[in-house]
């Protein structure tokens, strides 16, 4: 990442006459605060491109730094461990992105974007089991990443088996599994005892997963939302229906799978409910997350590419 950074500063030293900022966020949500105070001293008539550089984390910072900034486009270089975000917009394609001399050149595309409570995603939201999942996994990569060497080593090796792990221990508290929520989708109710929900702007999730990827195809410009409803089951049960729900085999168990496309969704439970949100863990009782069409605009380098929306 170093030699990257290096060749960025050389880039816009040699290539490019206009003003630009290296900046390197520290901590969740440092970038935000960076991306403004530069806005303030750019010129709302010229647009101000921003460069994410790294995986879906420092996506949704700059995502969240530059939303209601009218001037502003937004530039994914995917140097994270999944980059869901773009493998949604093509695998073949990832090299394209982490391109900075076509990055700098290629137009923008406008990209819906998710809205929840005041913050805004690309990816994902999880309510239930998964999101416990996922809230596990995050503290064991969190444990490795903070040892030695063998045990940083160890966090990379075992990366995606963390969350098979952090999935057994989710699934062993009944009350993630066996829980009533009150569902509204577009106005139309789906309450009921849910395991989980998952709500989806993009195909990809967790690198190779994708829970949401049907016919037609998620796209993250097509003004809507998608959404799978996982019904109660037991531990086992659950276990077993992984692999099915990770590759959207939906039609192979109809009763523990419904799918729904959906512009706004409203759920709200009695306790607390645990949200997953871009990788945002919080808890809440009620929240409402609904898709913003063509709310930014994105560098779109897939025209040096094979386009396509995974493959």
């Amino acid at each position: 990442m170093d030699l990257f950074i290096s060749s960025v500063y050389d880039y816009f030293k040699h290539e490019s006459p206009q003003s630009y900022a290296v900046e390197v966020s520290h901590f969740p949500r440092d970038a935000g605060g960076i991306i403004r105070d530069f806005a303030a001293s750019w010129p709302e008539s010229e647009a101000m491109r921003v460069y994410a550089v790294g995986g879906d984390g420092i996506l949704f910072d700059c995502l969240n730094g530059i939303f209601g900034l009218p001037n502003a486009e937004l530039a994914a270089m995917p140097y994270g461990r999944t980059n869901n975000f773009v493998r949604g917009l093509g695998k073949r394609n990832m090299h394209f992105f982490r391109n900075l001399s076509l990055q700098a050149a290629s137009p923008t595309i406008p990209l819906d974007v998710m809205h929840c409570g005041g913050i805004y995603a690309l990816n994902f939201c999880t309510v239930g089991t998964e999101s416990d999942a996922l809230r596990r996994t995050m503290a064991m990569r969190e444990f490795f990443e903070n040892g030695g060497f063998l045990s940083r080593w160890l966090g990379r090796v075992f990366y995606i088996n963390l969350y098979y792990l952090a999935a057994l221990f989710a699934c062993s508290k009944r009350s993630n599994l066996r829980r009533f929520y009150r569902v509204d989708i577009d106005g139309e109710n789906f309450s009921g005892c849910y395991r989980g929900i998952n709500i989806s702007n993009t195909s990809y999730y967790g690198g190779d997963g994708h829970p949401v990827h049907v016919k037609p195809s998620v796209r993250p410009d097509d003004g809507v939302l998608d959404a799978v409803l996982c019904s109660c089951g037991t531990t086992l049960r659950t276990l077993s229906r992984i692999p099915a729900y990770l590759k959207s085999r939906y039609e192979k168990y109809p009763q523990d799978f419904s799918v729904h496309k959906a512009r706004k969704i409203t759920i709200s439970s009695d306790s607390a409910m645990l949200v997953n949100f871009d990788d945002v863990v919080y808890f809440d009782k009620t929240l409402t997350v609904e898709v913003l069409p063509r709310a930014i605009r994105f560098v779109d380098v897939r025209s040096y590419g094979l386009g396509g929306d995974g493959g």
